[in-house]
């Protein structure tokens, strides 16, 4: 049969097919990925076997028979043995750019479970980085993940590495430093770090090595403690993708933050003009340092136009701190306090992102901040209409049916992380069981009709691992086992996997190209080792990816499908 009779008759069984393959048929597919459980996150066509990727696009998705018959001599297939399929995940609101230069330099505490353990990681760190090194363990860590369900002791610290300064960050809230840490950055009585930060004092005046702060303060001093060279940065950010492809991840949305000054954008431009990236990165910027935040911003905009950049690197507008003063930190529940002053530069901050078409993500971790920054970008919004530009209001981990109809009305969405594994407990304390029980309020944004996008806010305050966060959105659980949401607010597997996947894409602005496995999209994928949809619940925070493709390329190969 010659090729042109052979793609007529295979386009008009194609055409026929009751399984409503959609496929565009290309020549002969690059690749074939077959006989798996393909979960499209495509409401026209849920569920296929397999799929043929042709360049970096997907160019059919359906049945065994369907796809097998389009390959050719030079087709790559790939026999998935009944592997999951899913989409490339996106995290939305991650601090990926500033994780991934300073990835080798840290020590990670995560999947830890007792204490003991992690004063373990200290010293096999210590001993392979040899005397003098840093070990610093910059978050993403709770005490209650530990048997102990306590911190290190200063003493602890002394033990397990007393060659070595050891520094160890717990959220934004406080660090524990030994001996040698407080010796290396000179710390005494006297010491002041950043606005908000300080050092604990014993009876006799003396630092204990406990010290206090906010995002500011300890965003300062993590770069100070992690400082490596440019060629450093570089290999450690491909390492930190790369890690990130082997969780299943290939985009995400870097959310600024604290202690993100223009520099700390030089590594990810390099490794992007290098071609060096394998995840996707849209990029927002925030307010480098408080007050005249407008005056910094109109600065810097008149350079970016809006989304600049290409499929690999993009500009995303503004976020997560738009004004340092309407910024609530982590704070739960209500109180927050915004002066007219604040108020005022985030008005003239929203109206410039209006009037220039850039999308924007603002941070309201409680409520009271939330409807604080409400009223304002209302006004904005009477002005200059935001709902072609998706702007979002992350975290609201209180958020109420009021406030999420507000941002409704806008065309606004809401971008969740999985905070609520690691802190339950201190939302409980704070607001009662039965509130932590129902927050953060995924199930009521969605009946109201918004777009939830999942995300990690990694890595200070929690782990990049979005498998952790698929669980928590399907079974409620925080660390430790408790509180946990109650059942009719929880999840179901795919709404949960959809958060990463289409919803993500949406916000992304690349709904057309990403988050769905169909015909024409981009052949962002990543095969499972384990069964997602089916295996325990309690099991999937331990998910890995044997395969992933971004743009139909491998950026990840466990081997376990070749």
């Amino acid at each position: 049969m010659t090729r042109l009779l052979r793609t007529t008759v295979l386009t008009m069984t194609l055409l026929c097919s009751p399984l409503a393959l959609s496929a565009a048929f290309a020549e002969s597919p690059d690749l074939i990925l077959r006989n798996g459980e393909v979960i499209t996150m495509d409401p026209a066509n849920p569920q296929a076997q397999a799929l043929a990727i042709s360049g970096e696009r997907i160019v059919a998705v359906g049945s065994n028979q369907d796809i097998d018959a389009l390959a050719a001599k030079d087709t790559r297939v790939v026999d998935l043995a009944g592997k999951t399929v899913i989409p490339g995940l996106i995290d939305t609101h991650m601090h990926a750019i500033r994780a991934a230069q300073t990835f080798d330099g840290e020590t990670l505490w995560l999947g830890v479970s007792s204490l003991q353990d992690g004063l373990d990681v200290i010293r096999r760190e210590a001993a392979r980085r040899g005397p003098g090194a840093w070990i610093a363990v910059v978050g993403g860590w709770h005490p209650r993940q530990f048997v102990e369900n306590r911190m290190p002791t200063i003493k602890e610290l002394n033990d397990a590495a007393p060659n070595n300064p050891v520094y160890v960050q717990y959220l934004y809230d406080e660090a524990f430093l030994n001996a040698k840490a407080v010796e290396a950055l000179g710390i005494t009585s006297e010491t002041k770090f950043q606005p908000g930060g300080y050092p604990e004092l014993d009876a006799q005046g003396k630092p204990t090595g406990v010290l206090r702060g906010n995002i500011p303060a300890f965003s300062g001093l993590s770069n100070r403690i992690l400082a490596a060279e440019p060629a450093q940065r570089l290999e450690s950010s491909r390492r930190f993708f790369s890690e990130l492809n082997g969780l299943g991840i290939t985009s995400v949305i870097d959310a600024g933050g604290g202690g993100m000054t223009p520099p700390q954008y030089d590594t990810i431009f390099q490794l992007w003009q290098q071609g060096g990236m394998s995840v996707r990165v849209a990029y927002r910027i925030s307010a480098p340092t408080p007050d005249n935040e407008a005056a910094s911003f109109k600065d810097v905009l008149g350079y970016m136009p809006p989304s600049f950049g290409d499929t690999m690197l993009r500009f995303a507008g503004l976020g997560e701190v738009l004004v340092w003063k309407m910024h609530d930190g982590e704070q739960i529940g209500p109180g927050f306090k915004s002066s007219d002053a604040a108020r005022g530069e985030l008005l003239e901050v929203l109206q410039l992102a209006a009037a220039r078409g850039y999308q924007v993500e603002i941070h309201a971790f409680s409520n009271d901040a939330g409807g604080q920054i409400l009223d304002i970008v209302e006004k904005v919004n009477a002005q200059t209409p935001i709902e072609s530009l998706r702007w979002t209001v992350t975290h609201l981990t209180d958020g109420t049916e009021q406030t999420f109809s507000r941002m409704k009305a806008m065309g606004m969405s809401y971008t969740v992380q999985d905070n609520m594994f690691l802190r339950g407990q201190d939302v409980a304390g704070k607001l009662g069981d039965e509130a932590a029980e129902i927050l953060p309020p995924i199930r009521k944004a969605m009946d109201l009709g918004l777009v939830v996008a999942g995300g990690s806010d990694a890595t200070r305050v929690s782990s990049y691992n979005p498998m952790i966060g698929l669980q928590w959105l399907v079974d409620g659980r925080s660390v430790g086992g408790s509180p946990q949401r109650i059942a009719s607010d929880r999840l179901t597997r795919e709404e949960a996997l959809a958060l990463y996947t289409r919803n993500a894409a949406w916000v992304m602005r690349r709904e057309n190209e990403l988050g769905t496995l169909a015909t024409g999209r981009i052949a962002d994928l990543a095969v499972l080792d384990k069964p997602y949809m089916t295996m325990p619940v309690e099991d999937i925070h331990s998910i890995r990816s044997v395969l992933t493709l971004l743009g139909g390329k491998v950026v990840h190969d466990a081997a376990a499908t070749r």
